[in-house]
């Protein structure tokens, strides 16, 4: 009983965003979404598959999204992030949503007002 109540403490319910667009769209797109104090997580990496449509056999690459968001602002980082991936502009691209069974709440500080305070009295 004891271990359930120390996952409840540190887990939260979530959702999980993910999104396939167009080769050199993903890092502007974490870029933007960074700001939002709301996203848990966000991850990003390329791929590249081998289409042969119509028997012509090509390298397609694409840029591959993440992100874990609390359920309140799901919808909000979904629309945010159909628009900045362009999914809507070109064939290349398809973005999802679906419920995380739980994440965890753990967090890194954000050090940029110590940094902007130790910049100010000059400690390196």
């Amino acid at each position: 009983m004891n271990s359930t109540l120390n996952y409840k403490k540190h887990c939260q319910a979530a959702k999980l965003i993910s999104c396939v667009m167009e080769r050199g769209h993903g890092e502007s797109v974490v870029q933007a979404l960074y700001q939002k104090k709301h996203i848990l997580s966000i991850e990003y990496s390329t791929g590249r598959n081998q289409q042969a449509p119509m028997g012509l056999k090509e390298w397609h690459e694409v840029d591959m999204l993440t992100a874990v968001v609390s359920p309140e602002y799901a919808e909000e980082v979904f629309y945010d992030m159909y628009h900045l991936a362009k999914i809507g502009e070109t064939e290349e691209g398809m973005i999802f949503q679906m419920d995380l069974l739980s994440s965890t709440n753990y967090a890194l500080p954000d050090l940029t007002e110590i940094m902007i305070f130790n910049e100010k009295e000059g400690v390196n």
